[in-house]
């Protein structure tokens, strides 16, 4: 099972792997046709993308709240059995515009998605 990260304007050839895009904006200047999956209804809220912005990047604070908005979320439970099945068949990419690629929020998905996982099994 592989779940990767990757910014969406890094440049890379396509490969076997499930591209998601996890945001809940699309990115500017990428054309629809260049990314096959868009999980929009799991993205952050536009209320958190908003409080992390007056949080000064306060980003422990935004994991939590974006769990808890994750924990909540009735599409969830939907989107962790598609990525399932869509793990078996080979690795997935989560894909995010933000630059830092250590605080973003593809980071607190995957680290939840993968904690999910574990519990199923």
């Amino acid at each position: 099972m592989e779940l990767w990260l990757r910014r969406v304007y890094d440049r890379t050839e396509e490969g076997p792997e499930k591209r998601i895009l996890v945001d809940r904006l699309w990115p500017r200047g990428v054309k629809k046709e260049a990314i096959p999956t868009w999980a929009k209804q799991i993205a952050p809220s536009r209320e958190l993308h908003n409080w992390y912005k007056e949080h000064d990047g306060d980003f422990q604070g935004f994991r939590e709240r974006y769990e808890k908005e994750l924990s909540l979320n009735p599409v969830f439970p939907l989107f962790l059995d598609a990525l399932e099945k869509a793990l078996k068949k080979g690795p997935v990419v989560f894909l995010y515009a933000k630059k830092s690629k250590e605080e973003n929020n593809a980071v607190v998905l995957r680290d939840y998605v993968l904690r999910a996982l574990r519990k199923e099994n």
